[in-house]
């Protein structure tokens, strides 16, 4: 497909997360996928969530429609569903929602939909049906059976709500997100793949890494070689970034403080709601920064970056940001999840471990200058905006790998 076809092609962008304000890692990936879309097509946007208004007139005239609130039957419905799997209500199809994006892209005369997450792929199911001529590529992001597991681990001990997940729900939703994925005509898939996938050779997949949003070089700030000052940046509203950081708080940061008093935990990003607020408001040596103007001058004045985080899905876009940064990253093995090839990480998982890892980098100034170093060089390589843009086009234009 030649680069003057794909540029007169209009792209219909469907996201349950808005790009705009980028404060969250599924916010800054939908930026960047309509910024890389925008290179070579047309882009609308339409979000499968109600908008305030300042985010609508943020996002201008290329967003083309919100959904509305469910009706009263289907919301019970999911509700319903909710009750024995929370993800089950994320694969069921939703027929209203596939006729009003079909309409949207028959006025609009878009000849493909991107479709954001493999749970709006498993909403928008008949969409195929609804417009079989349209290119249907599905941004996976976060898999649905890989989140699965890991979270309904946390399930209470109730034996038999535990086998009613394990026997209909978990088959379901693999089944439907199966079905929804294997419809489409093009996959971007960040890290893990469940088996299915991997015996299904006709499938287009193309690998797409969730990459730093913000850069060193935006701000052009040295690097500072505090050796106590920890930082960590997350959307801390999420639950899995909130758990884990209390986690650190509560099992590490004593052991900690206890061999360095003077260090200082720097939390930048959306503040959590209350307990943990509040708790974390009478920590010694903590600072809740909250949002920030200039994310790069926070990094740029720590020492050492963590990522306690210890559930959720996907890659860890904040431990690759650390890393793109210069700072070397103390993360949980589950938040080093798909970033086996990069260095600058130091991966530990019980509370004594994690102290001493941070302790001796705090104490060793050249290894987390090395560490950062050769981190920031991995994620230039692997994690670019470069690599990202050509794994977009790879898909949306049909051109093959370097």
């Amino acid at each position: 497909m030649t680069d003057l076809c794909v540029r007169t092609r209009r792209v219909l962008l469907v996201s349950p997360v808005s790009p705009w304000p980028p404060d969250s890692g599924g916010a800054q990936r939908t930026a960047l996928l309509h910024q890389a879309l925008a290179r070579d097509s047309s882009v609308d946007l339409y979000l499968l969530e109600p908008m305030a208004p300042e985010v609508i007139e943020a996002l201008g005239p290329g967003l083309i429609g919100t959904f509305g609130r469910n009706g009263v039957l289907r919301r019970a419905f999911l509700r319903l569903a909710g009750t024995v799997s929370p993800f089950l209500r994320e694969a069921l199809p939703d027929r209203r929602l596939a006729a009003e994006i079909a309409a949207k892209i028959k006025a609009g005369g878009h000849q493909a939909v991107v479709l954001r997450y493999g749970s709006t792929a498993c909403r928008l199911r008949d969409l195929r049906r609804l417009c079989p001529n349209v290119e249907i590529l599905v941004d996976v992001d976060d898999f649905l059976t890989q989140l699965v597991e890991p979270a309904e681990s946390k399930v209470g001990p109730n034996p038999l709500a535990r086998l009613l997940r394990q026997l209909f729900a978990a088959p379901v939703i693999e089944r439907r997100e199966r079905q929804a994925l294997l419809a489409a005509d093009g996959l971007w898939i960040n890290g893990w793949t469940p088996a299915w996938l991997n015996e299904s050779p006709g499938v287009r997949a193309v690998p797409l890494p969730n990459i730093p949003f913000h850069t060193l070089e935006e701000a052009n700030i040295p690097l500072s070689p505090a050796a106590t000052e920890f930082l960590g940046v997350a959307q801390f509203r999420y639950s899995p970034n909130a758990e884990g950081f209390d986690w650190f708080l509560r099992e590490v940061w004593p052991l900690i403080l206890a061999a360095a008093p003077d260090s200082r935990l720097r939390l930048v990003g959306r503040l959590p709601h209350q307990p943990f607020l509040e708790r974390w408001r009478n920590i010694r040596g903590v600072e809740l920064a909250g949002p920030v103007d200039e994310l790069s001058a926070a990094y740029a004045r720590a020492g050492i970056a963590i990522a306690p985080i210890r559930r959720g899905g996907g890659t860890k876009i904040k431990v690759i940001e650390a890393l793109a940064m210069g700072l070397p990253c103390v993360c949980s093995p589950h938040a080093a999840r798909g970033l086996d090839r990069l260095t600058g990480l130091v991966v530990a998982d019980s509370p004594d471990g994690f102290a001493r890892s941070c302790l001796k980098l705090a104490r060793n100034e050249a290894l987390r200058r090395e560490l950062g170093e050769s981190g920031r060089r991995d994620v230039e390589r692997q994690h670019s905006r470069a690599v990202f843009l050509a794994g977009v086009r790879r898909l949306l234009c049909g051109e093959e790998a370097a």
